[in-house]
């Protein structure tokens, strides 16, 4: 039993970073591209609108995400050195990520500032998926 809770855990953990990643890089290269070519009076309706939308979706796979990896953390055993400095980055990093989704889901917000979030969002969850990859690879 275990064993497939902590499969779930992976597979939670994996998912809800996918989602944000996924999300964050198709505001930045399609969503927001698409919305500065309304008249400037209903760019800001339908990008609080899309925000709105895309706001509880981010909570949730927020709180999945940092949920499932120090359920992940706590149950590693026996990681090699260099881990934890590398979590550590690893965490303060998806913390800038939790910030700025949260950020991004505001009403009001000007869409070039948006598009700036999202930009430093989507580059700061690759950097997260490259620790975690070599993360992995340590053993």
């Amino acid at each position: 039993m275990s064993d497939l809770l902590g499969i779930l855990m992976r597979w939670t953990h994996i998912t809800s970073i996918t989602f944000l990643a996924g999300s964050a890089i198709y505001c930045r290269l399609v969503a927001y591209p698409a919305l500065e070519a309304l008249p400037n009076s209903e760019q800001p309706r339908t990008s609080d609108r899309f925000a709105a939308l895309l706001r509880p979706w981010v909570v949730l796979a927020v709180a999945l995400a940092f949920g499932s990896g120090i359920y992940n953390l706590l149950h590693k055993v026996d990681p090699p050195k260099g881990y934890h400095m590398w979590f550590g980055i690893k965490f303060l990093l998806a913390l800038h990520i939790a910030a700025i989704s949260l950020i991004m889901g505001r009403p009001g917000l000007d869409l070039r500032k948006r598009m700036r979030q999202v930009t430093g969002s989507a580059i700061t969850i690759l950097l997260v998926l490259a620790i975690s990859a070599y993360l992995r690879s340590l053993r």
